[in-house]
């Protein structure tokens, strides 16, 4: 069962609030993002006249679950074999077919029936997508699971705060610089979430985990890998993130070209740990800038968590 906990909230979270919303007001991109840009039609008519734009598409709605576990002394006994399905970065409304290619994706009955499903940002494609089409399309994929213990997001770069609380309304709660507990057992998690760290740059890790008890297991969602350095030093256990789609576009080996985000290329897909702290990056769902991904399937994470010595 999830349960919004009743730690007295920081000022911080307030003033970085007040911040995202001046910067959307004020974002000059919103400009440039009426229309593709000279660079995007180029390198798209270069595809096509390659043969490779159809191909691309076809692989950016063709996206596969990876199953990951996760094993730490610090779990109750009572969350052991505790399933969580990490979805990220549907960049809605994306090519025809997204939506189905991912309810496609999710239909089997072990994410259909997780425990918990954790979504980490980028719910539309751009800050000019219609929110009245994005929400929509993310209560229809959300529609088809029945985690036990319900839902949590955070928000992504991309995401406007009307989306967000039309989001809310549907049913999805977020977590913006704060935590919930899960409870099971008789015994709790914590799950914490922050705000996008990588534009609006208003992720506050202290106040998302401020009166999470020591020692208790703790999941930080964060859009991006760029603030795990403060949530290992918080005492994180497990980071999910996404953001990066794992380059998109990828030489042979999933070699990224750019990763779009501040931090090691070691952390832009898979897993990777920071001391004690394990950590995992998905690929994402969708698909930005351009409809189509090279050597980088676009991925959802079904993570199993598991007591033990170990990683």
């Amino acid at each position: 069962m999830l349960k919004r906990t009743t730690a007295e909230p920081r000022g911080l979270r307030t003033v970085l609030w007040q911040r995202r919303l001046e910067r959307e007001a004020h974002d000059p991109r919103m400009d440039a993002l009426r229309g593709e840009s000279v660079q995007v039609k180029v390198l798209r008519a270069g595809l096509r006249a390659l043969g490779l734009h159809d191909r691309g598409v076809r692989n950016a709605l063709s996206p596969v679950l990876n199953r990951v576990e996760f094993t730490s002394p610090a779990l109750p006994l009572a969350f052991d074999g505790f399933r969580i399905l990490h979805l990220s970065d549907f960049h809605f409304p994306g090519p025809r077919g997204l939506a189905e290619a991912v309810c496609s994706l999710i239909a089997g009955p072990d994410c259909v029936h997780c425990d918990l499903c954790v979504l980490t940002g980028d719910y539309a494609y751009n800050r000019r997508a219609d929110p009245h089409v994005v929400a929509p399309m993310v209560s229809d994929v959300l529609g088809q699971l029945e985690p036990r213990c319900g839902f949590v997001g955070i928000p992504g770069n991309n995401d406007t705060s009307t989306l967000l609380e039309m989001l809310r309304s549907d049913g999805l709660p977020m977590l913006i610089n704060e935590h919930i507990e899960v409870e099971r057992g008789g015994e709790k998690i914590y799950i914490a979430g922050v705000d996008d760290p990588h534009e609006f740059r208003c992720a506050s890790v202290l106040d998302a985990v401020c009166g999470i008890p020591d020692g208790a297991f703790t999941v930080l969602l964060a859009h991006s890998p760029e603030v795990a350095g403060s949530a290992a030093r918080a005492g994180v256990n497990l980071y999910l993130c996404g953001h990066t789609h794992g380059g998109q576009i990828c030489l042979p080996g999933s070699r990224p070209l750019f990763i779009n985000t501040h931090c090691p290329r070691a952390r832009a897909a898979g897993l990777w740990r920071i001391g004690q702290m394990q950590a995992y990056t998905t690929r994402g769902l969708g698909a930005s800038t351009i409809e189509v991904r090279y050597a980088c399937p676009p991925d959802a994470a079904l993570i199993t968590l598991k007591r033990g010595e170990g990683a």
